[in-house]
């Protein structure tokens, strides 16, 4: 009886060799344990260039945390090398020029309805107070302090947002002419004690369409100087008696524009 010989099964295709990683620019910051860097150029509003966040790949990080990368960013084919570290650059799309609506954007991890002559929506809440951000300023100012008398420790310099939470800065007075009564900035990483943030500016208008770039910069909780509150906690920016408050996603929920508006 002939003997039946197996047939084999052609081997699977070998993959492609990865191109060799650039060397990354001298003008990326590396956080203090090389996790993550971030590109000086692209942390001043107005940047030309898409906004990039570098990760190191070498690095364990959930796929919980990096979302809050991954769904707003374009993974670009080009690696990227610093001594044995080799990096991912993620590079950030456009958005809405609006920093607070940017923030619930990426904080609820989809996009929000834009603002409109009848309806608003409210997306975010203080951690400490638990009051809905966004309704008023008056009420921005009131929850900020409130905030800072219930738990010190958890505003101004001392501020810590986790991943998927946002710092939002209050100025606690008149809005100047042609300023800003709050500024906020999402959390789409973190370093020990060095926050990455992916940021809109919007100045005293609020934007609705999706055609600007974001800025990505680095801030450490707890310095005088590098903390949200230090950057921004000046008489330059939002006033030295600005408070920062740590926001968190909520509803959202839709409201109507009253009609004396």
């Amino acid at each position: 009886m002939p003997i039946r010989r197996r047939s084999s099964s052609p081997p699977p295709p070998r993959a492609a060799p990865l191109p060799p990683a650039k060397t990354l620019p001298d003008s990326v910051k590396l956080t203090d344990n090389k996790q993550y860097g971030v590109h000086g150029e692209q942390s001043k509003p107005g940047a030309k260039q898409r906004a990039s966040l570098f990760v190191n790949t070498s690095v364990p990080a959930s796929a919980d945390k990096q979302k809050y990368i991954t769904q707003h960013s374009d993974l670009s084919p080009t690696r990227y090398s610093r001594n044995d570290d080799t990096f991912e650059r993620h590079q950030f799309k456009k958005g809405i020029p609006d920093c607070m609506h940017n923030g619930e954007e990426f904080m609820h991890g989809r996009q929000l309805p834009v603002p409109t002559t009848s309806t608003y929506t409210l997306a975010s809440k203080e951690k400490v107070t638990q009051k809905v951000l966004g309704e008023s300023d008056e009420k921005n100012i009131a929850h900020s302090k409130e905030a800072r008398r219930l738990d010190p420790n958890r505003v101004g310099v001392q501020a810590s947002p986790t991943v998927g939470e946002a710092y939002d800065i209050v100025r606690q007075g008149p809005t100047p002419k042609g300023k800003s009564p709050y500024h906020s900035a999402p959390v789409v990483a973190r370093d020990g004690q060095q926050t990455v943030t992916v940021e809109q500016s919007a100045g005293s208008t609020d934007g609705t369409k999706r055609n600007t770039y974001p800025t990505v910069d680095l801030y450490r909780v707890g310095h005088q100087t590098e903390s949200f509150q230090g950057r921004y906690g000046t008489s330059e920016g939002y006033g030295k008696n600005a408070i920062t408050v740590v926001a968190q996603p909520h509803g959202p929920e839709s409201r109507q524009v009253p009609d004396d508006e």
